[in-house]
């Protein structure tokens, strides 16, 4: 609602045209909603609004640009079977001896996992070989840690006082296998490759060093679009928060405005992370920020019911 009346406040209030605001959100039902909203505020015209999800955004400019995606055009998207079916086929082709081998429970799990932990190295854009020497070092700190170490003995197990607990190894199992399940991440790429698969954050990753390698291509859509507007920014992930700051740096002082809930940024949903909006604010210093205080979506028992029970565990913790 919010978005909607500020994209029909924008084109009353300036001779700004529908093709010159770019609104992005996160879903295809958000984007039925926000052409619906904006129906009711300008008409017809918001059939011809630019209102798109993140992928649908890369895939427009993909279509609209295709020398500089020449050899991304030959690649075709992956099913989730299809991508199942290779993380299936690479766990098969592990040595025996394999820590991931060696994991109890059904393999199904194990490939559910994988593919989970390889869409989120790509939606944060995670520097593997950074990752895994900060586990190595974590690893390493864990055997200093005075946790990990007994302090008296304990005659029933025979552990002396110093010795390391249980825990120390089990957690250490846990980290190593970690590590082993990223490195599995390369030959996951490569396989993608060999197929000439791609999955829907190709599409952004694409985009995101299109725009880094050709400021051209950059260029014309910064100066297409004099307003941006986000929805739901809170579950935006880092290759989707790249794109966006791509296109406000063009501007010292872009035309950008953003709804979102900082609270929720806190579960991380779908790769998103609270740092994208730290990083707005930091980036645009005099950016304003509204809160809204007033809740519209639940009932005043609901809401009472609520502060009665965080107020217990407010007092609790304390």
């Amino acid at each position: 609602q919010v978005l909607a009346a500020r994209y029909g406040y924008i084109l009353d209030k300036t001779d700004t045209s529908v093709h010159q605001i770019l609104c992005l959100t996160y879903s295809e039902a958000g984007v039925q909603a926000m052409r619906d909203r904006l129906f009711q505020f300008i008409g017809p015209a918001a059939h011809e609004a630019h209102i798109f999800t993140y992928h649908a955004f890369c895939n427009k400019i993909i279509n609209e640009n295709p020398e500089y995606f020449f050899d991304f055009k030959k690649f075709r998207l992956a099913s989730t079977i299809q991508r199942f079916e290779l993380i299936e086929k690479i766990l098969l082709e592990l040595p025996d001896d394999h820590v991931l081998q060696r994991l109890i429970g059904d393999r199904h799990f194990d490939i559910l996992r994988l593919a989970r932990q390889y869409e989120n190295i790509k939606k944060e854009q995670r520097d593997i070989p950074q990752l895994v020497e900060q586990i190595r070092q974590h690893i390493a700190k864990m055997a200093d840690d005075e946790n990990y170490h007994y302090k008296v003995n304990v005659p029933r197990s025979g552990a002396k006082k110093g010795d390391l607990k249980p825990e120390y190894f089990s957690n250490k199992a846990k980290y190593e296998r970690a590590i082993d399940a990223l490195e599995t991440y390369f030959t996951y790429l490569h396989k993608m490759e060999e197929h000439q698969w791609m999955d829907f954050n190709d599409m952004l990753l694409q985009v995101q060093y299109a725009f880094s390698n050709h400021p051209a291509l950059l260029a014309r859509y910064q100066e297409n679009y004099l307003y941006i507007l986000v929805d739901e920014f809170q579950d935006t992930n880092a290759i989707q928060n790249n794109i966006v700051l791509a296109l406000c740096d063009f501007w010292e002082q872009p035309n950008l405005f953003v709804v979102g809930d900082d609270d929720q940024a806190i579960y991380r949903f779908q790769g998103a992370d609270q740092q994208n909006l730290i990083t707005l604010i930091t980036r645009y210093p005099s950016i304003e920020i509204i809160c809204i205080t007033e809740n519209f979506r639940t009932t005043q028992a609901l809401l009472q019911a609520a502060e009665a029970i965080i107020s217990v565990l407010i007092t609790r913790i304390h």
